[in-house]
């Protein structure tokens, strides 16, 4: 059903659902490298930014036509399997339980595909966080602290942005290494039942 609503949240909740037990230590790893790296001066360069969004952009149109690649393979699975009900008990058996993995697998991989475009997309918009705002204040003082609010800036959109670019690289190799192992399982399975 189309609406007008931005479902980003429920995306993400999905998406995150995905991972399992894992998600908080993934999460966590994934934060306290992001912190290190961009305490220790890690920063998105200007002569990259370019790179990395047109990247971004491609990697995001590509997984659009994966979702609707994905989508109307499972539909078109689901009704051959339908269409044409097997006599056999065993392989009536087989056929619905390969069914409902086969919609369980691609529920999954949708939900993982649409986190990683929503990933990319927050990443396309921190890139230019990282390079256009400035501060116009050099430091302030704190109880006899000098502190940068430009520095604290840079290290906290690094940081957002080195987690997010962890997150989406997790992701994809999420997605291939199921796919993968979902369609190896399959063939195995079908070579049993020849």
């Amino acid at each position: 059903m189309i609406s007008n609503k931005l479902h980003i949240i429920e995306i993400w909740q999905n998406g995150e659902k995905s991972l399992g037990k894992k998600k908080i230590g993934i999460n966590t790893s994934f934060s306290i490298v992001s912190i290190l790296m961009s305490l220790f001066g890690f920063r998105v360069s200007n002569n990259y930014l370019d790179v990395i969004i047109s990247s971004l952009a491609i990697f995001t149109g590509f997984y659009f036509t994966l979702i609707v690649y994905v989508t109307d393979k499972t539909v078109h699975k689901i009704n051959e399997v339908e269409r044409n009900p097997e006599n056999e008990e065993v392989v009536s058996k087989l056929l619905i339980r390969f069914l409902d993995k086969y919609k369980r697998f691609s529920k999954s991989l949708i939900s993982q595909i649409s986190f990683s475009i929503v990933i990319a997309v927050f990443l396309i918009f921190v890139s230019f966080l990282t390079q256009t705002l400035t501060c116009e204040c050099q430091k302030v003082m704190i109880k006899e602290v000098e502190i940068f609010p430009q520095m604290i800036y840079q290290i906290f959109i690094t940081s957002i942005f080195l987690f997010l670019s962890c997150k989406l690289v997790h992701m994809i190799l999420l997605i291939i290494s199921n796919m993968q192992a979902f369609f190896f399982q399959e063939f195995d399975q079908s070579n049993k039942v020849l």
